[in-house]
């Protein structure tokens, strides 16, 4: 069993700007390009602990490395239609050149669309 088998459909969110057509801006959450990734939470007792005190979940996020996540991005799990914001970077948690893996991994938490 590869770890891809445990990958499951999200895609990308961007974030635009649109004119309200009175002079002001309304943001857009658009979905863009489709890829594949697995997600976990941490469920260790200082993790449960922390939720219970108003410490958001930590999810990790694994992908392939051809699919590079960086700080800031809002990504849509598709089963659930879930929303994170990646809150790593990809190029800091990768597998080696040497290595057969094709991974890289980021931490993420839960985002709400804002409604404006």
């Amino acid at each position: 069993m590869a770890i891809e088998d445990f990958y499951e459909d999200f895609v990308f969110v961007e974030k635009r700007k649109q004119s309200d057509g009175m002079g002001g801006f309304i943001n857009e959450y658009v979905e863009t390009v489709p890829f594949k990734a697995g997600i976990n939470t941490d469920q260790s007792m200082e993790a449960r602990i922390g939720e219970q005190q108003g410490v958001k979940s930590i999810y990790t996020i694994t992908t392939s490395k051809d699919c590079m996540l960086e700080f800031g991005d809002i990504i849509k799990r598709k089963r659930g239609n879930s929303y994170y914001k990646i809150t790593s970077n990809g190029e800091d948690m990768i597998s080696p050149m040497v290595s057969e893996m094709d991974i890289i991994q980021v931490t993420a938490e839960n985002f709400t669309i804002p409604i404006e």
